[in-house]
């Protein structure tokens, strides 16, 4: 009865053993995973900045177009990034420590964005010969200065 005893225990030994292997090799056998929650393929965005998000799962390294990102120890990634304007496309790669990979190329459509301008407005000659200009910017943000040839030093009016 022994024999039997301890034949039923080696076989739960390697039961248990090769259980827990398969158990620990399941991010090698099902790799990365990478999902992009924002953008979505195909959508307009309209700001200046736009956020890229999303969540992974056995992955150590996460980049948007070559350029490595954060993420948090579930797998959340969100970083923000300049829209580009017209047709643009955003490449997000995932690598598990296994070198393996798999990745999102996302297209989007990048709206006009309103342009802050800066104008050089000439004034009339100045009567003791000074040549002044001034640069003025809208009202979101923008300063004016002022200045003379002659005085070179700027005043913030």
């Amino acid at each position: 009865m022994s024999n039997n005893n301890g034949a039923f225990f080696a076989f739960a030994l390697c039961l248990i053993t090769v259980t827990y292997g398969v158990f620990q090799a399941r991010t090698l056998i099902h790799g990365p995973t990478l999902m992009v929650s924002s953008p979505r393929p195909g959508e307009t965005i309209s700001t200046v900045l736009m956020d890229i998000n999303g969540k992974t799962e056995n992955v150590t390294h996460v980049s948007v177009n070559g350029q490595p990102i954060t993420m948090d120890t579930s797998g959340t990634f969100d970083e923000t990034f300049v829209t580009p304007e017209g047709y643009g496309v955003i490449l997000v790669e995932a690598k598990n420590r296994f070198g393996r990979h798999q990745e999102q190329r996302i297209e989007f459509i990048g709206a006009p964005q309103p342009q802050v301008s800066t104008g050089m407005a000439e004034q009339p000659a100045r009567e003791d010969g000074g040549d002044e200009t001034s640069t003025q910017a809208s009202s979101t943000g923008q300063v004016t200065t002022a200045g003379t040839t002659q005085e070179p030093s700027a005043t913030l009016l």
